[in-house]
């Protein structure tokens, strides 16, 4: 994990833990079958007012019609980063799964 220290409102730290579990749970679940060994990793950095949140792994992958037709779980996934945070989502499958949400927090005021 690399997670920078980033104070945002309590709705937007409850959505992006929603979503670390939902994409770590993924991984665990299916990104390494037979019990193979992999690697998942969580990044969290802020550039000026944009914070990206990226988590990957490097398992077996999935198809990518799968993020959209997938169970409760991805549908959630994609309620939360879409309308909750109003993220710019981008899913890659190379050699396993990565995901990058790149959002503001624009109700966070800085005391």
């Amino acid at each position: 994990m690399e997670l920078e220290n980033i104070k945002v409102e309590i709705d937007t730290a409850i959505s992006c833990g929603l979503i670390v579990n939902e994409l770590i749970t993924n991984s665990l679940k299916y990104a390494f079958p037979d019990k193979k060994e992999g690697n998942i990793s969580v990044k969290l950095y802020k550039i000026n007012d944009l914070i990206t949140l990226e988590v990957s792994d490097n398992g077996v992958g999935f198809k990518l019609t799968d993020q959209h037709d997938g169970g409760l779980g991805l549908q959630m996934f994609n309620l939360i980063s879409e309308s909750q945070l109003k993220a710019k989502t981008e899913v890659k499958i190379n050699e396993g799964v990565f995901v990058r949400l790149s959002f503001k927090d624009d109700k966070y005021i800085v005391k």
